[in-house]
């Protein structure tokens, strides 16, 4: 799979983007935060939606969320292992109340 399949993912806690990244200039940012706003976040719970042709994938860990945009021809499989493995490396990093502290996007790299 070539690496055109990605279009933008996200760390939020609760309705608040932490961090984010997008290869393609868009307003996701914004539609992300409106679905974050409706999202009923359970302990664990992996979950898609369809959004313009595209599919959107959360995965939620307590009072984090983590979401991927991709193109429809990507497997759910392939986004939620994604989405491990950016909560891996986000509890890592900011685990132990790190980023609970963290304010919107402050997390984000340039």
């Amino acid at each position: 799979m070539s690496g055109d399949w990605f279009i933008y993912s996200f760390v939020a806690r609760g309705a608040v983007i932490l961090a984010e990244h997008t290869t393609q200039g868009s307003n996701l940012s914004g539609i992300a935060a409106q679905w974050l706003k409706t999202l009923t976040q359970p302990a664990h719970r992996k979950f898609t939606m369809s959004y313009d042709h595209n599919v959107v994938n959360f995965l939620t860990d307590d009072e984090y969320v983590y979401g991927v945009v991709a193109k429809e021809s990507v497997g759910a499989q392939i986004l939620f292992a994604f989405l491990e493995r950016v909560k891996a490396d986000f509890k890592k990093i900011y685990g132990h109340g790190k980023g609970d502290a963290a304010s919107e996007k402050s997390l984000s790299k340039s």
